[in-house]
């Protein structure tokens, strides 16, 4: 059974492998670049925080802890970030986002039943949020759905875009992936995000065609971690066939094997 693992650079090796202890043969390809974003807002997020004007911090990803923890060292205060981290309240989407804070000696305060945006802010106590300073640090990409639920409740927000997102439209694995799929040689598309899901679609009509492009999803399993991938992926016209109950690769492979 092989499947097409769709994950940026640094996550693709250790989900490939994830992919054969299961059993599966993955088809590896990374349609989504991360790009380390070196900013002044970070700055700004260091220097409040080191003067206790910080009281909270989320990360929906951990590509956004290690990016915070990258641009924190490059500054020569990772040390430092580490101490501001133990400090006040730290939030997190989702088991992965949680272990290398763990892993650092870093307590997650909240981190929702339902890994997702939505399930952040349902989950917060208000007074956590109310007059408290929380700043997010995620990638460019992120949906407004975190901040605007923060703000609404009281929260006094900033957002620090720790990373970009970029697209990797005519990469040769993407090529090679597409023209595979095309040709009956992937059974399933594991998605783990909106923006990787975005990226194949638009890859797959430019180069095989928009008919050819949902023709191979439509033969294969299609699976998606969180809502917001399964969304975009409908928006497209692409039927999801199953979405796990966690956002876990894992979890996901598992779900998608069950159906090829």
């Amino acid at each position: 059974m092989r499947v097409a693992v769709m994950r940026p650079r640094d996550r693709l090796l250790k989900s490939a492998d994830i992919a054969r202890e299961l059993g599966l043969e993955p088809i590896c390809a990374s349609p989504v670049e991360i790009v380390i974003n070196d900013s002044h807002s970070f700055t700004r997020f260091i220097e409040s925080a080191s003067e206790g004007k910080v009281d909270a911090v989320a990360f929906t990803s951990a590509s956004g802890v290690e990016a915070a923890m990258e641009l924190a060292q490059a500054r020569g205060r990772g040390d430092e970030m580490l101490e501001i981290l133990r400090s006040i309240d730290v939030l997190v989407i989702g088991l992965h986002t949680r272990a290398p804070l763990v892993s650092e000696g870093v307590e997650v305060a909240i981190m929702p039943d339902e890994f997702s945006s939505e399930g952040m802010v349902r989950d917060i106590p208000r007074d956590m949020i109310k007059g408290r300073r929380i700043w997010i640090l995620r990638s460019d990409m992120g949906s407004k759905i975190l901040p605007k639920g923060l703000r609404e409740s009281g929260g006094l927000v900033e957002e620090v875009a720790v990373y970009h997102l970029r697209k990797n439209l005519d990469g040769n694995d993407v090529i090679a992936l597409l023209d595979k799929g095309n040709s009956g040689g992937i059974d399933g598309f594991a998605f783990t995000s909106s923006l990787s899901a975005k990226t194949i679609l638009e890859a797959g009509r430019r180069r095989l065609g928009k008919e050819a492009a949902m023709e191979m999803m439509k033969n294969a399993v299609v699976g998606a971690i969180g809502n917001p991938t399964r969304k975009a992926l409908e928006e497209e016209g692409v039927r999801v066939d199953t979405v796990p109950r966690a956002a876990d690769f894992r979890l996901l492979l598992m779900s998608m094997r069950e159906l090829i």
